[in-house]
């Protein structure tokens, strides 16, 4: 997406352009001022633009709305160190390979929309621990596994 020219880089194999450019800067250096702190608090650069927003408070990214952006490859791991995420809307992208488990860390998430991609695999028993969730879709994918009874 146009607007932001980050040229930051996770070593994971399989990460995103998209990960890269507008997610990873939330997860590689803490705090925005460059001091120690939590990861996946928000420079200023990103937060409410180009689908990813953060809350005025904290400072943290809450909210990924990357749908129909033409998405491809795997979803990074270091995802789930964005343990303040409300909002994950990737849906109607060409994303492929499995739902990372370390997304279960995600304990705020209401809503995870990533129907209408190429996901494959089990799902990862750890969403049980997404107790907030009001919405969850997931259609048009090759996922199987059982949902938590809260979902």
């Amino acid at each position: 997406r146009p607007g932001i020219s980050v040229e930051l880089h996770s070593d994971e194999p399989g990460t995103l352009p998209w990960f890269n450019a507008h997610v990873y800067p939330h997860v590689k250096d803490g705090r925005a001022d460059g001091t120690a702190g939590a990861f996946a608090s928000c420079p200023t650069y990103a937060c409410c633009s180009n689908g990813v927003y953060c809350d005025s408070s904290s400072g943290q990214l809450t909210h990924i709305r990357l749908q129909h952006t033409g998405l491809s490859g795997t979803l990074p791991t270091l995802l789930g160190r964005l343990t303040a995420t409300v909002e994950f809307d990737l849906s109607n992208n060409a994303l492929g390979g499995t739902i990372p488990t370390e997304l279960g860390a995600w304990t705020h998430l209401e809503s995870f929309d990533v129907s209408d991609n190429a996901l494959i695999g089990t799902l990862p028993t750890e969403i049980g621990a997404w107790s907030a969730l009001g919405t969850f879709r997931m259609s048009n994918n090759a996922l199987s596994g059982t949902l938590p009874t809260h979902i």
